[in-house]
């Protein structure tokens, strides 16, 4: 048995054996040196990582900072305060339920918010009941807001905080400010800034003018002829419109698919929680193509890309000139236009109309969704 097996290997002689020696030999000399090379390569990687200066990780969205920026939006709860009036009187916003309110945040010691006074006191204290009661919310010295409005003759209810803690409940972080509530206590506009806007909104719902719709921003609303939505079955009409990428974008780029043009602005809040839904119906290829039309200047919507994604067409219009075209002034606003450039239907407003176009839904809304302004806090 022994000797069957010696008989079938292969005996190797000494001159083999040194051969193999040396080639061992050499493939451990050669390990040695890539190995040897591969951690002097490692460790100057380190070396260089370690003085190339830290990248700080991207600071997650703050929806304190956001909400102050933009204001609570349409469809906040708003939170209920109790505030001396001027006349000694205790208000309560619960115990003003029953009538639309525009709530205006003012100082004493702002001159934006004086040089409102004089158009406000000129506007009935106590309006039609289809019409909103004007309610001024102020700060400071009790005796200097008594004599400010004792020199333009204001009538309308004036209360004060001690500080700005009702200011801040309602995310307001300037005057001056103010908001359109509903019989509910319901916010149902953009908050307003500034005194331009805010006397174009009191004067209009004085008038008895109904504003474009709820959920849109009455700071759009500014003076001149009366504007005609465009509708289902008009044209499109025609654009040549810069895009944000440097190129140009005209309406027979729409040609050949349906698209839903959107009108945007990027310091809009209910604008900006639109783009998610907006991406997801541009990447299915089974629903229209999205055009988005913003305003305002191009490096701030470049800023907002990098947050929010845009991956279609962006095109830029100045001041509001095609939206004027399509006959409504607010944001976010959206058509959907056929493959030969008539509307498939009507010009919708709002961010919740909107958001019903984009899923196919149209003008079937569903039952408005509200939140509480501290819920708005939570959300991530």
């Amino acid at each position: 048995m022994t000797r069957g097996l010696h008989r079938g290997r292969r005996v190797l002689g000494p001159t083999a054996i040194v051969a193999l020696s040396a080639a061992a030999v050499a493939e451990v000399g050669l390990l040695y040196q890539v190995t040897k090379r591969y951690g002097r390569a490692l460790q100057q990687l380190e070396t260089a990582q370690a003085a190339a200066p830290t990248q700080p990780a991207p600071a997650a969205a703050d929806p304190r900072a956001q909400l102050f920026q933009f204001g609570a939006p349409p469809a906040s709860v708003g939170m209920n305060f109790e505030l001396p009036a001027l006349d000694g009187s205790s208000h309560t916003l619960a115990g003003m339920s029953g009538r639309r309110l525009l709530l205006i945040f003012i100082s004493p010691t702002c001159p934006s918010s004086e040089s409102l006074l004089p158009a406000l006191a000129g506007l009935p204290m106590e309006p039609p009941p289809d019409r909103p009661r004007i309610v001024l919310v102020s700060s400071g010295d009790p005796e200097a807001n008594r004599r400010l409005v004792e020199r333009y003759g204001v009538r309308h209810r004036v209360l004060l905080q001690e500080r700005n803690e009702v200011a801040l409940l309602y995310f307001v972080s300037g005057t001056p400010m103010a908001y359109l509530l509903d019989a509910s206590g319901v916010i149902e506009t953009n908050r307003v800034e500034g005194a331009q806007a805010i006397l174009g909104v009191a004067l209009a719902i004085a008038a008895g003018e109904a504003l474009p719709e709820a959920r849109t921003s009455p700071a759009d609303l500014t003076a001149g002829p009366a504007l005609v939505p465009a509708r289902r079955g008009d044209r499109l009409p025609p654009f040549r419109l810069p895009s944000l990428d440097g190129g140009e974008l005209t309406d027979a780029h729409l040609l050949g698919r349906r698209t839903l043009l959107t009108v945007f602005d990027p310091r809009c809040a209910p604008c900006i929680d639109l783009l998610p839904e907006l991406a997801r119906l541009h990447a299915d290829d089974t629903g229209p193509q999205v055009v988005l039309i913003t305003r305002r200047d191009p490096a701030l919507t470049r800023l907002l890309t990098r947050e929010q994604p845009m991956p279609y067409p962006v095109a830029l219009q100045p001041h509001r000139s095609y939206s004027r075209r399509l006959g409504v002034l607010a944001a976010p606003a959206a058509c959907l236009v056929g493959p030969g450039g008539y509307l498939e239907s009507d010009v919708a407003v709002g961010q919740q109309a909107v958001a019903d176009l984009a899923r196919g839904r149209g003008r079937q809304s569903g039952p408005r969704r509200l939140a509480t302004l501290a819920s708005l806090l939570r959300q991530p």
